[in-house]
């Protein structure tokens, strides 16, 4: 990959990420900021969710949080590289991220989306997910919550990657296709379909 990093200005390991993109044989690219969003969107590919399925042959590409969006001389590369492109973050990183994507061209709704509900504690993909569930996991996990509050800062981030993945592993147990559990989530994959759609 070092011809790529040097032809880009890019040191290794912030390259490291994307390394798969550049051997990938699909013409079409989701990007999603982590493995956690990556798990909630291959779900919503499940033909049992009807018209809210997304709905595209492409790749689902974590690429591990916001900072790699403002690397936008290697995104321009990559969105060269695919047919279609379309990236997504989380709402609370939308005023960091949304510059860097507009100076590359990119149009809300067309090529990006902020993921999350506009409400306290929603702006993310989480904030897409039943009450129930993330109740259920904070009851069950209440010295976390406690962590992902008042701890040192490394404390909070380890909490709430903990949490991230509790939310995760609850909403899989639970959930079944429809409205009940991915009512919210639907309003991205009819987006992210219809742009994937306009973008051939």
């Amino acid at each position: 990959m070092e011809p790529f990093g040097l032809a880009l200005g890019i040191s290794g390991e912030e390259f490291r990420p994307w390394r798969d993109l550049f051997f990938s044989r699909a013409d079409s690219i989701l990007l999603v900021e982590g493995e956690t969003d990556k798990q909630y969107f291959e779900m919503l590919r499940d033909p049992a969710h009807g018209a809210g399925q997304l709905n595209f042959p492409g790749e689902i590409f974590a690429y591990c949080g916001k900072d790699t969006l403002k690397q936008t001389v290697l995104l321009k590369f990559i969105r060269e590289r695919y047919k279609r492109f379309f990236v997504t973050f989380d709402l609370d990183a939308r005023w960091e991220v949304e510059k860097p994507l507009q100076a590359l061209g990119l149009e809300l709704n067309k090529q990006y989306c902020p993921l999350g509900v506009d409400a306290p504690g929603k702006k993310d993909i989480e904030g897409l997910l039943p009450d129930d569930v993330k109740s259920a996991v904070r009851s069950a996990n209440s010295a976390l919550v406690d962590q992902a509050m008042n701890g040192t800062p490394d404390e909070r981030r380890g909490a709430k990657r903990e949490l991230k993945r509790l939310y995760l592993e609850e909403f899989k147990t639970r959930a079944t296709p429809g409205a009940a559990y991915f009512g919210e989530f639907y309003k991205y994959t009819k987006l992210v379909n219809k742009a994937m759609t306009t973008q051939c």
